[in-house]
């Protein structure tokens, strides 16, 4: 992976930097006064909570995505004082950081939005898994929600998904307090109410590939940008991923059966956005489609023969 710039600062061996990586929150990682840092609320059990938002040229998406967010979490009685945005820029050429940089200077909202950026592009997964490792320094045992930079998955699903997690959850050895220091995830699953009959077909072929290469994932829509999982799973699930693109999330799907992470799928509403990147990529959807074929027979390959290792669960969370 790229190495990760300083907030602010530019590298000396890179004099052209696709921008300035930057952290609007000056706090340090331990600080005290982070109301998250704090493992587990006192109250009512419930631990912190970070939406992900990996982003690649994103200026004329990420702020609506943020507003929309922002507002939804202000207003809900379980979120509002226990929820932080993170944006991971994935080395954006476009205005991506100078909308961010503007609006979080101009937001008068009460969830706080942070930013993380790599020096170049590296894929989707490669800005999930950094922004986790950003996460996990901060909020060791906590929930993260991954979530598309355009918006495209409604925040409504949110409850929905949560109580899925709920009930994949253990009690602790009191039998009272959930143990949330324990590897578990909810995968959604894309319902549309106006998706194209390309996209349709795509999604459904894709599928079916999936499950011929690598077999039954246990869900039944893989390549859903909106997972809800505990600090235990992703750190896990996304760490030192080989396959970065477009069908990274076939990767940590296959590392989640292997190790037996429970998993549930519910449905999420979702909204094609304009300005798809799967549309813009160089050659279109052909080559997109070709593209991510092949990772997915790499996933197959690479840990069939290649001997690629599912990485141990060694952080001290306990996978039931």
């Amino acid at each position: 992976m790229t190495n990760n710039l300083p907030c602010g600062h530019v590298s000396l061996q890179d004099k052209n930097p696709p921008c300035f990586p930057f952290l609007p929150d000056t706090r340090s990682d331990t600080s005290s006064d982070d109301p998250g840092a704090q493992k587990i609320d006192s109250k009512t059990q419930v631990p912190w909570l970070t939406i992900l938002l990996p982003a690649y040229n994103e200026e004329l998406r990420i702020e609506p995505t943020l507003i929309d967010y922002q507002s939804y979490l202000e207003t809900s009685e379980l979120w509002q004082d226990r929820t932080s945005i993170l944006v991971v820029d994935d080395g954006s050429r476009d205005g991506t950081i100078r909308v961010l940089k503007r609006y979080m200077a101009s937001s008068k909202s009460t969830i706080t939005v942070e930013c993380v950026s790599l020096s170049s592009n590296e894929g989707k997964g490669s800005a999930i898994s950094f922004g986790i490792q950003h996460i996990l320094r901060k909020h060791p045992v906590s929930l993260i929600l991954t979530a598309d930079a355009d918006g495209s998955a409604d925040i409504n699903g949110l409850p929905t998904a949560y109580t899925a997690l709920v009930e994949l959850l253990q009690k602790d050895k009191s039998g009272t307090v959930l143990n949330w220091d324990q590897a578990a995830v909810v995968s959604g699953y894309r319902t549309h109410e106006s998706a194209s009959a390309s996209r349709l077909i795509f999604r459904w072929g894709f599928r079916t590939v999936v499950k011929i290469i690598v077999g039954d994932l246990r869900v039944k829509d893989s390549q859903c940008g909106f997972k809800l999982m505990t600090s235990s799973a992703a750190s896990v699930l996304y760490r030192d991923l080989n396959v970065n693109g477009w069908s990274h999330d076939v990767e940590v799907l296959y590392r989640a059966r292997e190790l037996q992470i429970p998993i549930a799928e519910r449905n999420i509403q979702w909204e094609d956005k304009d300005g798809s990147k799967l549309v813009a990529s160089p050659g279109g959807i052909p080559a997109v489609v070709v593209r991510m074929f092949w990772e997915v027979l790499l996933v197959r390959w690479g840990y069939k023969i290649e001997g690629w290792e599912v990485p141990s669960n060694d952080s001290g969370s306990s996978i039931p």
